[in-house]
């Protein structure tokens, strides 16, 4: 809710963003100039750095170990599935 009459708002678009469509900001009332283009660049500027904070931070080598290990077995444990579905049709196929 939006209390007051006087609110100065900024809304700026970010197509290229991967997190955000759309930035609505409220500005301070006091001590604010009226240059639109400046306020618009200082909150795109602020809302870009918002969005490189909350970006993925890069894995630490053991995190990486652990993922390429957990890819090995269940790479592992995929092509046992398809040997055991290949013997069982094999298997139904000469029983008739």
């Amino acid at each position: 809710m939006i209390k007051g009459v006087n609110k100065r708002i900024v809304e700026v678009s970010f197509p290229e963003s991967v997190y955000f469509e759309k930035a609505v900001l409220f500005l301070r009332s006091e001590g604010i100039p009226k240059g639109d283009a400046a306020l618009e660049e200082e909150a795109r500027s602020q809302i870009i750095r918002l969005e490189n904070g909350i970006s993925q931070a890069p894995l630490s080598p053991s995190k990486i170990k652990a993922r390429i290990a957990a890819g090995r077995i269940l790479s592992g444990l995929f092509r046992l599935s398809v040997i055991i579905c290949a013997a069982a049709a094999l298997i139904l196929l000469f029983q008739s």
